[in-house]
């Protein structure tokens, strides 16, 4: 079997990555396949976080999941591999309603009573 080309780091350095999130985990999905396909979870986990770059080690951990995702982890069926998945598609993920917060930030006006030189 040939060795599998690992994909293009998702986060080499800060800043907006260079592959939307949904198309990168697909090529990474087909990779940790490839490379890894009867490795155990924890193996297959380490090529993840690889593949993540520089500044994407820098994602939040598992003590960081979410309250919906803790109740998961005490399932037999989820293992590391598929643990990871769910922080990073949870820490990557945008917010729900971005457009919309976007749109308010940008309507945001100065207050006419303030001057630029008074503090917050």
């Amino acid at each position: 079997m040939f060795p599998a080309i690992p994909p293009p780091p998702f986060l080499q350095c800060p800043g907006v990555p260079l592959i939307p999130r949904k198309t990168w985990r697909q090529v990474v999905q087909v990779y940790v396949n490839a490379a890894a396909a009867d490795a155990k979870p924890d193996a297959k986990k380490s090529l993840l976080l690889n593949t993540l770059g520089g500044e994407g080690l820098y994602a939040p951990d598992e003590q960081t999941l979410p309250e919906g995702v803790q109740a998961s982890r005490d399932g037999a069926s989820c293992d590391a591999y598929q643990q990871a998945l769910v922080v990073l598609d949870a820490y990557f993920a945008p917010p729900e309603g971005a457009f919309c917060v976007r749109a308010q930030f940008r309507r945001r006006v100065q207050d006419r009573t303030r001057l630029p030189s008074d503090s917050f």
